[in-house]
């Protein structure tokens, strides 16, 4: 089986959702993902919301106020404060109601994994709604987690199932009857779905015998009864978040644009009864309990939910797992492995807890945040299929149906799964970052037969931004990618930002999305890269299908840069043994990391090194521990290698083991895990060598007019004037630059019609090389690569390395122009993101309104020899302190060949323009460039070489990326 956003200071918001597994033969995919923010999360929290207090864990995701913004006329707060009044619920109690159900987000009316509905999260799900898995994807499914080959029809009949009859999943219909609307009005009318609501907490409320009260204090039963808990300790706990979001008052902006707010109230007191009924909060003819639901027994493990209200524990079955002594038997504890059931959470515990279902996890979390535990934190489950993962995994499966269409998940799921693995992580030591709270679609692929049963849970609409701000341990980071750092992507989710997906029986709603796509190449025309692998085990590949791991990388994945593209836009990841290039124009979908402590791995001789899905101890360990040499398995490599020049992050080195029955057989062997691809990985400690990442420089930046500071040609900057040959190495001492306080410049590397392809280092002098090369080179192919050095000394290496067996006749003539430098002396500025927004645009009328034009444009293209000024400061965020800004220029359409240099305003034209700061085309081309340009009084300048032959001019297109200030 297989088993959040609030970036950047914006609001989260709530997406579509895959299926969670994959099959070969089925290749539909639903299943959820949602943005929510976390409110009020804490088992037993009446204490805390009395005072209006939280845990700091949780505060963060509040916005709390003291006064409640004034709405609009025909807003969404409207629609609760007239709600509240026709169905005399307190407005405090509706709001808090539903911000803990969907964080009052409609959703665009399409069902939650669960079959909730709209603002209110309202419940109807009938049979002809699900896509059922057949009996042969039920085997495939507990195949691929466990040791089961031929399961039994009675197991068969009870996994991934769905009462549809249980009165808890149709409450819209009760909501619809209540208020004599259609139940579609409520399913996509969030003003028919808070009357619904409404309605519902009041026929609850009076069922209880408690009127309707004006104290909001006084409506705990009715807010518990509409959790739908399975008992009444889940009840209680949904009752208890929603009074501590009224005492600490929550506010946001919702995906449609809707400003809701709650003003904090920590005066209201909930008065709880003595016992919680559920025959006597029973309203409208809904039961209150689940046909299905498992007899609950002693609860949880202590220490590993004690942020939760509901948890209770139900024993996996004889069979189901393998009892151990984690970590006291030295199997560390060191992932957390999330999931889905696709069926309802309690099908999923009842064939955990069958005898021999062969398949397990240590929690189940359901869709109303109560959470089951099924093993004990210390015995291994039969969870993922892969050995080397289960032995030192937690596993929690979170509860979705395989509904046609479910496209979020409840915010009590994501509360519950957020404190459930931060008790856990902090019970084991476990770090909580991607590397370590993997999705089961991270999980190493065990072999290259095991391709066709790994799972692809929780898809590409999981919101893995939100879940690791509920965590509290978000991604950072500050300034642009550098080559050999590292780099977390982290996407933009905004409306504009929908990447095409198919799988959803068609083309799948347009929804934002937690993920990349990975390109061959620096352009949005370039093919998605692919996984010849996969496409020989018959799965999807350079696709948008959904369930294709192979061209998606995934919101907190950190890879190593393996290139930055001329115009700054893409950025490019060692990934799967190849580069692949994704769009980050300014850091806008990856922060760059600043943290040099991660070891980054590469192959150690200059060979290429296998890569492993299972990290198992040498055959030898197996007998010396006492388990059997024909226990001992042989350790056989994926059909993936790292090249020479390749390098991955490192998440630690580890000891090779391998669960044999209640034993851990623990060898010598030594590997490191990686970040390979979509999923982690192992390599031989023996066959690499660890470096450490370069990281964006400190200091502030100083811009300069762009200078060349070497040149192999004429010696330019004391170096040889001859081509730099196969290996060979320049020592450059830098010029330009202050004499001391400079940590790092920024260089714009050419290098000229190379007779081989092959790669450039460029590292400070007196420092170990590093085993990942700066430039990349292309044979015949004259390239410009802005490149960013550390500076230790003063002065740079430049090492030359062509393609294996190449040797004389592979010399290349390399020039550097220098751009700019960081310094810790004063002056300059740190970097700063804006935009991307286009400030410059010859075709429009006029130009721009900051473009000062002249008679150089004439019918939207710049002509030979003419001139444009642009004024950058003072708009688009841009302050008028500003030193420099980074642009994006793209001259298209032209008519000859030529050239556009961007220059400070002012500046005398270059003879000879620098590179760095140059457009060259063809005609015809269109060809964009990154550029750093200083800024004089707030302006730049971009001139039109008046070449020879040159006639007709181009169009002019500039887009600001960002600033140094």
């Amino acid at each position: 089986m297989t088993a959040g956003r609030g970036r950047r200071g914006r609001a989260t918001t709530p997406r579509r959702a895959p299926r969670r597994h994959v099959r070969r033969r089925s290749r539909t995919w639903a299943g959820v993902a949602g943005a929510l923010a976390l409110a009020g999360l804490v088992g037993g929290a009446v204490a805390e919301a009395a005072t209006g207090t939280l845990p700091p864990v949780l505060r963060a995701a509040h916005a709390p106020s003291g006064r409640v913004p004034a709405a609009p006329p025909g807003t969404l707060q409207d629609e609760f404060t007239a709600a509240a009044a026709e169905f005399h619920v307190p407005v405090q109690v509706l709001l808090a109601v539903s911000y803990q159900e969907t964080l009052w987000e409609s959703h665009q009316g399409e069902p939650s994994a669960t079959g909730n509905y709209n603002v209110m999260g309202l419940t109807s799900v009938a049979a002809t709604d699900l896509a059922p898995p057949t009996a042969a994807q039920k085997t495939a499914d507990l195949v691929a987690a466990g040791d089961l080959t031929v399961p039994s029809a009675a197991l068969l009949s009870r996994f991934e199932t769905v009462d549809t009859s249980a009165p808890a999943l149709h409450t819209l219909d009760a909501a619809a009857a209540l208020i004599q609307q259609p139940d579609a009005a409520l399913r996509g009318d969030p003003r028919q779905s808070i009357r619904g609501g409404a309605a519902l907490l009041a026929s609850y409320q009076q069922a209880a015998g408690g009127g309707l009260p004006t104290d909001p204090g006084r409506w705990y039963p009715a807010v518990a009864a509409y959790s739908q808990g399975p008992d009444p300790a889940a009840e209680a706990q949904f009752a208890d978040r929603v009074y501590a979001t009224v005492a600490a008052g929550a506010s946001r902006t919702t995906d449609d644009g809707q400003a809701v707010a709650l003003a904090a109230d920590p005066s209201v007191k909930p008065r709880i009864p003595a016992a919680l009924s559920r025959a006597a909060v029973a309203a409208g003819g809904v039961s209150r309990s689940l046909a299905a639901a498992p007899v609950r027994s002693a609860p949880c493990e202590a220490g590993v939910a004690t942020g939760l209200g509901s948890c209770s524990f139900v024993a996996a079955g004889a069979g189901n797992a393998a009892p151990a002594n984690r970590p006291g038997d030295g199997a560390a504890i060191r992932y957390l492995v999330l999931g889905g059931t696709t069926g309802s959470a309690a099908s999923a515990v009842s064939t955990y807890a069958t005898p021999g279902a062969g398949v397990s996890a240590h929690f189940v979390v359901a869709a109303t945040g109560a959470v089951t535990q099924q093993l004990r934190t210390r015995d291994v489950a039969e969870l993922t299929g892969n050995d080397s993962v289960d032995a030192h995994a937690v596993g929690v499966q979170t509860e979705s149906y395989p509904l046609r269409s479910g496209s979020w998940i409840d915010e009590q799921e994501y509360a519950s799964t957020a404190l459930l693995v931060r008790d856990v992580a902090a019970a084991n030591g476990i770090p909580l970052d991607r590397d370590h709270v993997l999705g089961q679609d991270d999980v190493p692929y065990p072999t290259a037969d095991g391709m066709t049963a790994a799972h692809a849970a929780p898809g590409p609409y999981w919101d893995w931004s939100h879940f690791l701000d509920l965590l509290g341990v978000a991604p950072d980071g500050n300034g642009l990618p550098v080559v050999g750092g590292t780099v977390t992507v982290a996407p933009r989710y905004t409306a504009a930002d929908k990447p095409v997906l198919t799988g959803c029986g068609g083309a799948c709603t347009g929804h934002p999305a937690d993920f990349v796509y990975l390109r061959t190449a620096a352009s949005s025309s370039a093919p998605l890269i692919g996984d010849p692998s996969l496409a020989a085990a018959g799965l999807p590949t350079s696709g948008t299908d959904g369930s294709d791991t192979s061209d998606k990388a995934v919101y907190g994945q950190t890879f190593v840069v393996a290139a930055v593209s001329a115009d700054g836009a893409w950025t490019a990841i060692w990934f799967g043994g190849r580069k692949a290039w994704f769009y980050n124009p300014g850091g806008v979908n990856g922060y760059a990391n600043g943290d040099p402590s991660q070891d980054l791995v590469s192959p150690k001789n200059g060979t290429a090194i296998p890569v492993y899905g299972r990290a198992f101890p040498e055959p030898g360990a197996y007998a010396a521990a006492g388990a059997g040499s024909a226990a001992a398995q042989q350790l056989v490599p994926l059909p993936y290698t790292i090249e020479p020049g390749q390098a991955y992050p490192s998440s630690g080195e580890l000891t090779g083991d391998r669960y044999v029955g209640p034993k851990d057989v623990i060898g010598t062997t030594q590997y490191y895990a990686i970040r390979y691809n979509h999923r982690i990985a192992y390599v031989a400690a023996a066959d690499v060598q660890t470096t450490k990442p370069a990281v964006p420089p400190s200091g502030a930046f100083v811009p300069v007019a762009a200078q060349r500071i070497m040149d192999t040609a004429d010696g330019t900057g004391g170096v040889p004037a001859a081509p730099v040959p196969a290996d060979g190495r320049l020592v450059l001492p830098l010029s330009g630059v202050p004499a001391t306080g400079v940590t790092a410049v920024v260089l714009d590397l050419t290098v000229s019609s190379p007779a081989a392809s092959g790669a450039v280092t460029v590292y400070p002098d007196g420092r170990k090389r590093p085993g990942l090369a700066t430039v990349d080179y292309t044979a015949g192919v004259t390239a410009s690569t802005p490149v960013t050095v550390p500076v230790v000394d003063g002065r740079l290496d430049f090492v030359n390395a062509p393609v294996p067996g190449i040797a004389d006749g592979a010399g290349i003539e390399l020039r550097a122009d220098l751009t700019g430098y960081f310094t810790m002396s004063g002056g300059g500025g740190p970097f700063h993101t804006a935009g991307p927004v286009q400030v410059l645009d010859t075709t429009a009328a006029p130009v721009a309104a900051s473009a000062a034009r002249s008679d150089s444009v004439r019918g939207g293209r710049l002509l030979p020899g003419g001139s444009v000024t642009l004024l950058v400061a003072g708009r688009n965020g841009v302050p008028r302190n500003a030193t420099a800004v980074i642009l994006n220029v793209t001259a298209a359409d032209a008519a000859s060949y030529g050239s556009v240099t961007v220059r400070p305003y002012g500046s005398a034209v270059a003879a000879v323009p620098p590179a760095a700061s140059t457009v060259s085309f063809a005609e015809g081309q269109a060809i964009a460039r990154q550029i750093t340009v200083p800024l004089v009084d707030g302006r730049v300048q971009f001139h039109s070489a008046d070449r020879v032959g040159a006639v007709g001019g181009f169009t002019l297109f500039a887009d600001l990326v960002g600033y140094y200030a």
